[in-house]
């Protein structure tokens, strides 16, 4: 399939890590944001996190990423290696501070979170959704109060929490690691990643899986 989301100006950041090598690499959207490997080094079919201190990390200046009362979209393809507990996939915020996370609970579960001062919110798939050892594609999207996940291009959404928007944050955010820098490092591939300032229905889900799915993959 062609890939001519590539033009669509709700694309905010996209990175096909597959093909984007060293430690500074430019996102393929209508902005150009610079963001910077640290670790997680490239390989034909994406970048490798090691699961300790491996992540992409986008300026804190990218207001495009700083989400309160938008809708936003997430998806990514990834492969997860191990879970060495929780990992995160996207974050920009801090839990029961600001911002908002997209991450994998160590049962497998897909979760989003929402924070602002002193409360949360959460959006959870069923355990066992997301297996090691497998490529799959998953997505997020928020269309108001409402939060529904997906894993290639099907919704898997069982605990779907009542979103608050967001706080402002001004975090650097991060790919493969909580905003802290530190914790919750993801273990595994990620071949793309893609953000779009609007909700994407259950068919872009769809549609988004089969272009970014590659031969013998699901």
């Amino acid at each position: 399939m062609e890939r001519d989301f590539v033009f669509d100006p709700s694309l905010v950041l996209s990175l096909p890590l597959w093909k984007l090598d060293g430690a500074k690499i430019r996102s393929e959207d209508a902005y150009g944001h610079l963001c910077t490997a640290y670790g997680a080094l490239w390989r034909p079919a994406g970048r490798w996190f090691d699961g300790i201190n491996d992540y992409i990390g986008i300026p804190s200046s990218v207001i495009q990423l700083n989400f309160t009362s938008e809708n936003f979209s997430i998806i990514a393809r990834v492969y997860v290696n191990t879970f060495p507990g929780h990992v995160c996939i996207f974050n920009r915020g801090l839990w029961n501070t600001d911002g908002y996370k997209f991450l994998i609970l160590s049962t497998g579960e897909l979760r989003v979170e929402t924070s602002q001062a002193a409360a949360n919110q959460a959006s959870e798939s069923s355990a066992g959704v997301i297996a090691t050892g497998r490529h799959c594609t998953i997505g997020m999207s928020r269309t108001g109060a409402s939060v529904r996940l997906y894993k290639n291009g099907e919704d898997v959404t069982s605990t779907e929490g009542v979103h608050i928007n967001p706080k402002t944050s001004g975090r650097t955010a991060a790919i493969g690691i909580a905003s802290d820098l530190t914790s919750q490092p993801f273990n595994g591939g990620i071949r793309e990643f893609l953000v779009f300032s609007k909700s994407l229905i259950a068919g872009d889900h769809m549609r988004f899986h089969q272009i970014l799915k590659w031969g013998g993959d699901s």
